[in-house]
């Protein structure tokens, strides 16, 4: 499949994520959601290559990798977000998560020896001021205490962990490790850590058999797990850690517009003068999806 199209589904997929996320967590635990989200999309994954015939056999130290990949990518950045939005709203994380497309930059260079690409440097920064004056209303009320301290911290702990768990997916994929089968492996690695967070914090393992519930999971489970960390792990390998990371200034995009459709938002003068400063920042980021070329070769997992 093209990357323009898997780029443009994953920011589609992604934008409607936080309402299925809010049935999940109205009816159990954060720490568990992430647990039966990542178990349940891991298994389905890891079947279907099972199915397929696909191998599934990996050494030691590949696993050792796919598990640093997989607490950091499907569990770390997950409970840390939601922590986050206890002490902020939804708005100040998603732009405190903007910040990602500058870590990405740096992260890329410092440990997989990738260029600092000027334009891409500069669509984020962009992208990072436009989701300011989306949320400018949310950061002006934002006001310094404990609890705004500590919401602040979090956030900043699920942007670092996002950032650190791409470079290492694509540290795995140019060591030869395939997408599908690992990311079921990184998943269950995922919602093991996960598991064990949850027990020790004594969060009860709670289910609901309403609708909402069951449709929310499948949604959560299929389009949001599978399908979309899949294509985002494809694009990681095509095009760079440091371009993929603006999918993280459009998806809030998609977020808001989604809310205004169906929840009655009325997109101000000011958000849309930041939407468009984000999306200029996209263009130079993505002028071509031509693949990235590769960085000096790493030590094979």
């Amino acid at each position: 499949m093209p990357s323009a199209v898997l780029y443009v589904a994953v920011v589609l997929v992604w934008g409607t994520l936080y309402i299925a996320v809010a049935q999940q967590v109205a009816a159990i635990e954060p720490e568990v959601a992430v647990v039966y989200r990542f178990a349940a999309a891991g298994i389905v994954l890891l079947g279907w290559c099972w199915w397929r015939g696909r191998p599934l056999r990996y050494t030691q130290r590949q696993h050792a990798f796919l598990a640093i990949q997989g607490v950091s990518m499907f569990s770390t950045t997950d409970l840390f977000m939601y922590n986050a939005i206890q002490h902020m709203t939804g708005g100040l994380m998603s732009l405190v998560f903007t910040l990602i497309t500058i870590l990405n930059v740096l992260f890329a260079a410092v440990l997989l020896g990738m260029p600092v690409r000027p334009r891409v440097v500069a669509g984020g920064l962009l992208g990072l001021l436009g989701m300011a004056i989306v949320f400018w209303p949310a950061l002006a009320e934002f006001k310094i205490g404990s609890g705004a301290l500590i919401g602040l911290g979090f956030a900043l702990l699920a942007t670092i962990s996002a950032s650190l768990a791409q470079i290492v997916s694509a540290r795995n994929q140019r060591a030869g490790l395939p997408v599908l089968e690992t990311t079921g492996y990184c998943m269950l690695y995922g919602a093991l850590f996960s598991a064990v967070v949850a027990l020790a914090l004594g969060r009860p393992f709670g289910w609901s058999w309403s609708a909402p519930f069951l449709i929310s999971f499948a949604h959560v489970v299929i389009p949001c797990s599978i399908f979309a960390w899949v294509a985002l792990l494809v694009l990681l390998g095509r095009m760079g850690p440091d371009r993929v990371a603006y999918l993280n200034v459009l998806i809030p995009i998609v977020a808001l517009t989604v809310s205004a459709a169906f929840e009655g938002l009325a997109i101000s003068g000011m958000m849309a003068l930041g939407i468009v400063i984000a999306l200029l920042g996209n263009v130079l980021v993505l002028t071509t999806f031509q693949r990235t070329r590769a960085a000096p070769e790493l030590i094979k997992g």
